[in-house]
């Protein structure tokens, strides 16, 4: 008998049975990205505002999401973008918000400007699972500039799964930085993944000044492979293989 050849003949039969990993069964897919800007137009009794927002938003039509928004306001710019996509074995999200504020002096009294990039996908486990997720953050403000930045991971039906970085920031005034990189086994039942950016700066004086926000961010969350029939018989036929010379 050729062993060699009978052992690769029964792995490649085996081949029909390839072991897979569970898959994520998405049940809602929601991004964004929307710049706003409320400013005061004249100060008196009452005092007048306008308001304005605007962005885009993602139609489903397509796994893979490209966008760039871009602004121009009188007191405020606002350039926002999302490359992000959701299949059954990958969530992925990266973007960024470079927001400025600026005011020429002796204009306005009061105004608030904000930027927000987000990614929100829900997903049902059928079985269990081993996932990896990695998130890099980095984030500067000005000393008057608030962020509010987190990629997590979390149960949806009751569960108790909870993995994520990010942080709400008053006033920065220095960059901040946040990293996560790891490995874990989801056990079946439902989730949401949400990458979630947002800058804020406001102002309610006549001062002249410009100022700037940028924030970026790359999150994703990858379903390992599980190892196939074939490989597993590989490994385990080379010992007899050498045995039986």
């Amino acid at each position: 008998m050729n062993y060699p050849a009978t052992l690769t003949a029964f792995a490649l039969a085996a081949c029909a049975t390839v072991s897979q990993a569970g898959i994520m069964q998405i049940t809602e897919d929601s991004r964004r990205v929307r710049g706003t800007m409320v400013r005061e137009l004249e100060n008196n009794n009452p005092d007048t505002y306008e308001a304005w927002g605007d962005g885009e938003i993602y139609n489903g039509a397509i796994p893979n999401w490209n966008t760039m928004f871009s602004h121009s306001f009188s007191t405020a710019e606002h350039i926002i973008t999302q490359n992000s996509t959701a299949t059954s074995t990958q969530l992925q999200a990266s973007g960024s918000i470079n927001h400025q504020t600026q005011n020429p002096g002796g204009l306005y009294d009061n105004g608030i400007s904000g930027a927000i990039n987000e990614y929100i996908v829900r997903f049902m486990l059928a079985e269990e699972t081993a996932f990896s997720l990695d998130i890099e953050i980095t984030a500067a403000t000005t000393a008057l500039g608030d962020f509010l930045t987190y990629a997590v991971l979390e149960s949806t039906d009751g569960g108790n799964t909870s993995v994520g970085v990010g942080d709400y920031v008053p006033g920065g005034g220095a960059e901040h930085h946040y990293d996560l990189h790891e490995t874990f086994t989801l056990s079946a039942g439902e989730y949401r993944f949400t990458v979630f950016a947002e800058t804020v700066d406001s102002y309610n004086n006549h001062a002249d000044f410009s100022r700037l926000s940028t924030l970026d961010f790359s999150a994703q969350l990858n379903i390992i492979p599980a190892p196939s029939s074939l490989a597993l018989l590989v490994a385990a036929g080379a010992p007899a293989i050498r045995r039986r010379r």
